[in-house]
């Protein structure tokens, strides 16, 4: 590890900080007034700040003219590639199956409308027109690979320089869950769960791509059924909203 590595870390601890208490307090305060504003500039954060730290993160990598490898960025071969293949693609199918059946069904999207208001928090965060699900899903693809680049590359790269692997990958996935503490206390446990999922995906593969991919069509495909569900509801969940937030 090097100064510039200690720099970086500051900055990864810094951005779950300001999202708490500087980028959430905000979202909340002009929910009132504009909510697809607050939306469109909540998405804008959470993809440009992730981008510009990934993008820092390389730059600090090929600087430091370190393997792509030790942080699994490479491409899985023999069973690994096929087998890690087959498991994204049963993923993505599986979730678009269950998004189809959102799609087919105004029960379904009414019982899942409601399941996504019992989130609270996480609620007034989910897009309800078109132009805000084309953010998201730019959104999801960011976070699919900025997240797991920094979380479950770059830090348990940092902190398996003191600690056995599976405790480094352990103390990267306690990082990847509170950095989702805007999102309440259940944000957090699913947040763990599905940390912990990919996090077995990278032991088992020992790559970092088909946890990203894991990671995007995820956050992608569940962000378009909760959209389906959300969008025809805009205006009288919007006038739910401050008991949402406050909960």
């Amino acid at each position: 590890m090097t100064r510039f590595d200690w720099l970086y870390l500051v900055l990864l601890a810094a951005l779950p900080v300001a999202d708490h208490f500087v980028v959430t307090p905000m979202f909340r305060r002009h929910l009132a007034t504009d909510p697809t504003r607050a939306r469109r500039r909540l998405y804008s954060i959470n993809i440009v700040v992730p981008w510009l730290l990934t993008g820092l993160g390389v730059c600090l990598w090929v600087y430091q003219g370190r393997a792509w490898n030790a942080i699994a960025l490479s491409v899985p071969d023999g069973w690994r590639a096929w087998s890690s293949a087959a498991l994204v693609l049963v993923i993505a199918l599986v979730q678009a199956w269950r998004a189809s059946k959102v799609a087919r069904s105004a029960q379904r999207r009414e019982k899942l409308r409601d399941d996504l208001r019992q989130l609270g928090t996480i609620s007034p965060m989910i897009p309800r027109t078109r132009s805000e699900f084309h953010l998201y899903v730019a959104m999801g693809l960011t976070a699919g690979i900025c997240e797991e680049f920094l979380c479950r590359g770059y830090l348990i790269w940092l902190f398996h320089n003191w600690l056995e692997w599976w405790v480094a990958a352990a103390a990267s996935l306690a990082v990847f869950a509170l950095a989702h503490s805007y999102q309440g206390a259940k944000g957090v446990v699913v947040a763990a769960i599905g940390g912990a999922s990919l996090t077995g995906t990278l032991a088992i593969f020992g790559s970092l791509l088909p946890a990203m991919a894991i990671h995007a069509a995820l956050d992608i495909i569940t962000g378009y059924a909760d959209w389906l569900a959300m969008r025809e509801d805009a205006s009288g969940a919007e006038s739910m909203r401050l008991g949402e937030v406050s909960q």
